[in-house]
């Protein structure tokens, strides 16, 4: 089984300096994929809600509200036949604002830049 998840790259080896040589473990981005895959669209709308709930709470939110954006755009892709898609895509628009404010104040044009064209 190792030989044919290898064979599809789905299982990296650690570093062959690390103690931990010899063992495997599984690219990140596919048990991401396989465990976003197996919830419902409903399932995925809440928890990106939440998600982005419990990000907005943090003391410096300006410097992660790309990614809170995210999950709100997220959520509203997930059911995008749900009456609050408007909502969440215009509280995405106001964080993306911020992202783009925060990148600019710390010098990172470029990136304010990418965020403005999210």
């Amino acid at each position: 089984m190792l030989g044919a998840l290898r064979r599809k790259d789905s299982q990296r080896r650690h570093d062959p300096r690390s103690p931990e040589r010899g063992q495997y473990r599984f690219v990140q981005a596919l048990l991401r994929g396989v465990a976003y895959d197996t919830l419902s669209r409903r399932d995925r709308k809440s928890r990106h809600i939440a998600v982005a709930e419990h990000l907005a709470t943090y003391a410096d939110v300006d410097a992660i509200s790309g990614v809170v954006a995210a999950h709100y755009l997220d959520a509203a892709a997930a059911v995008p036949e749900d009456d609050d898609v408007v909502e969440l895509r215009a509280r995405a628009a106001v964080l993306l604002e911020r992202a783009a404010v925060h990148a600019t104040d710390i010098g990172a044009p470029v990136d304010a830049l990418a965020t403005t064209r999210s």
